[in-house]
């Protein structure tokens, strides 16, 4: 076994707030992760 590596990264010099960072993830962070329990509704 190893130790979990990053596979991507966002990078911001300043502080992230949650509506800066939310659609960073989303784009980018969970790219092509597959969710099983997508959002209802």
């Amino acid at each position: 076994m190893s130790q979990p590596r990053p596979e991507r990264s966002i990078y911001n010099a300043g502080h992230w707030s949650m509506e800066d960072i939310a659609p960073q993830a989303r784009n980018h962070l969970t790219r092509g992760v597959y969710n099983p329990a997508p959002p209802q509704g």
